[in-house]
């Protein structure tokens, strides 16, 4: 029995080396500036891109400005989460502490930046 090796995918991709992407996010980031791509193939460090009937889109100068501006890693998308939270608490609790001395006192505590 003869293994046979698969032949290599022979059309353009976009080089990710060292980006961290989600291909959903990147699929729907694409698909809002308007480039009519309908799905991603992902191997090793070469990102492919499809139509709707399954042929493969080439890069253009658009696709990959959009692949390099695009970032996924969960840390800097969970800061960015954490910090409209705190926006958001140190909000409400500045509402609470115009109105009830005891909870401006407390907050004061809890808040004042150390140092």
């Amino acid at each position: 029995m003869t293994m046979m090796t698969p032949a290599p995918i022979d059309h353009p991709f976009i080089d990710i080396t060292g980006l961290t992407l989600d291909s959903d996010t990147l699929l729907l980031e694409l698909q809002a500036v308007g480039i009519a791509v309908s799905g991603l193939a992902i191997s090793g460090t070469e990102l492919r891109m499809y139509d709707a009937e399954g042929a493969p889109i080439p890069p253009t100068p658009e696709t990959e400005a959009v692949v390099e501006a695009h970032d996924a890693s969960k840390p800097k998308r969970a800061s960015l989460f954490e910090e409209q939270e705190d926006a958001e608490r140190l909000a409400l609790v500045n509402q609470r502490a115009q109105v009830d001395p005891a909870f401006a006192a407390l907050s004061e505590l809890v808040l004042r930046p150390k140092g």
